[in-house]
């Protein structure tokens, strides 16, 4: 799953009575613990892209609780920035504060009229999202798996401090849909000396971890 950077403050609205008209049937599942839906083609909706750029996710939020149906999004529904490319929306939501390492895809026209929407939506009620592994701990963890990967017990190894890479908790939908939320730190290290970088997953429940080189 690609890497989301957190670049905005969160923001909450509530859907209003909104009618759109008929778009291609969805490509959709749903379980316990979140909902996944693929829309395209007819008239979705409206996104206004100016207000979003601008960290003004309102009418994102309108859109998806409008198709609550479809996309599982509640009234408190929060979402944060990833990425806009000229009429292409990447966002996120956030679950008390965390972020679902997961994006939700809004494709528009020229218009901001919506022609392609994708998203996962994690139901907050199914999922605990407090850490029994704190920070300190995790990076500790983390260290020793990236020993360990290397085949270096002696090396000394560093986690990398600025904002996009200091440790930071974020929640992974499961492949099976009843199954339970991933919840985990997720932090980049390297050896001293080396020059790759490899991004650490620690689990901030059972505090398994996971190395990936970048």
């Amino acid at each position: 799953m690609a890497v989301l950077a957190l670049l905005c403050q969160p923001v909450t609205a509530s859907s209003e009575s909104i009618s759109y008209a008929p778009f291609a049937v969805p490509e959709y599942d749903s379980g316990g613990t979140w909902t996944y839906v693929t829309m395209d083609g007819g008239h979705i909706g409206l996104i206004d892209l100016d207000e979003i750029k601008n960290g003004d996710f309102s009418s994102a939020v309108a859109l998806l609780q409008a198709h609550r149906d479809w996309t599982g999004a509640g009234d408190d529904l929060e979402l944060a920035m990833v990425d806009v490319r000229a009429r292409n929306v990447m966002l996120a939501q956030l679950v008390h504060g965390t972020l679902v390492d997961l994006p939700i895809s809004i494709r528009t026209d020229e218009h901001g009229n919506v022609i392609r929407l994708t998203s996962v939506i994690v139901h907050p009620e199914a999922i605990s999202n407090v850490p029994t592994i704190l920070e300190e701990d995790a990076v500790a963890i983390g260290k020793e798996a990236l020993r360990n990967y290397l085949e270096q017990s002696d090396s000394r190894v560093h986690i990398l401090r600025n904002e996009a890479a200091q440790p930071t908790l974020y929640l992974e939908p499961p492949e099976n849909l009843n199954g339970p939320v991933r919840f985990y730190w997720r932090m980049h290290m390297r050896a001293l000396g080396g020059r790759d970088t490899y991004a650490v997953l620690v689990d901030a429940h059972s505090g398994d971890s996971e190395v990936n080189w970048r």
